[in-house]
């Protein structure tokens, strides 16, 4: 009975952290225009002053890179809630390099690629070397 609950919340842990990671790497690739609503948003955003999860640079024209946001109010690409808490992601606004920077982009790089990976895979994938039949088989 112990192991089954220890099992459990070992695997809630690994569920919330990949969970967590993935919407890290949302952050940090989010671009385009943007719509504030009070409800029903795409994502939910608290913004903050230090360790956000993506800086963001509100622009006029070209929302064409990571973390350049125009902000528009019809036809958005995506649509954001200011919380106080309980965010999909931090952001602070920065008038230059916006993104992610550093070590935390390298990392939430990977896990975006480990995401996109895992929905390719097929959900039984076995390599083709087990399935097949040698000689000393027959």
């Amino acid at each position: 009975m112990l192991t089954v609950a220890l099992l459990s919340m070992s695997l809630l842990d690994l569920h919330h952290d990949a969970a967590t990671r993935q919407s890290d790497a949302r952050a940090c690739e989010l671009h385009g225009r943007v719509q504030f609503v009070e409800h029903f948003a795409d994502y939910k955003i608290k913004y903050v002053r230090n360790f956000a999860d993506a800086d963001v640079t509100f622009v006029d024209t070209f929302p064409d890179k990571p973390g350049r946001w125009k902000v528009v109010s019809s036809f958005p690409d995506f649509t954001v809630q200011v919380v106080n808490t309980f965010p999909d992601f931090t952001v602070k606004r920065t008038q230059s390099s916006p993104g992610c920077h550093g070590s935390q982009s390298s990392e939430l790089r990977r896990a975006k690629i480990e995401n996109v990976q895992a929905r390719r895979r097929p959900q039984n994938f076995t390599p083709l070397s087990s399935n097949r039949e040698t000689s000393s088989d027959l």
